[in-house]
């Protein structure tokens, strides 16, 4: 495998833990924000599932273009 792939597979992860690391400070969450932990809870799922079909949709449309063409492959 090579250092791309590496790469890719560390932030995916890292985005992944995204929402075992909230679980837990939740409530502290909900009444920083004087909100319910329901309501807290849900508006942390609504942007998981927005980053989520954004992160489908930009990985269908990038294909069309490659790497090599980004502004980012010059980072990996």
């Amino acid at each position: 495998m090579n250092a791309q792939l590496y790469i890719l597979t560390a932030c995916i992860a890292l985005i992944g833990t995204n929402g075992l690391l909230l679980s837990p400070v939740l409530t502290d969450i909900a009444v920083s924000l004087d909100v319910t932990v329901g309501e807290a809870g849900r508006a942390i799922a609504a942007y998981s599932a927005g980053a989520a079909v954004t992160a489908i949709w930009l990985g269908r449309s990038l294909d069309r273009f490659g790497l090599g063409g980004h502004w980012f492959s010059q980072w990996l």
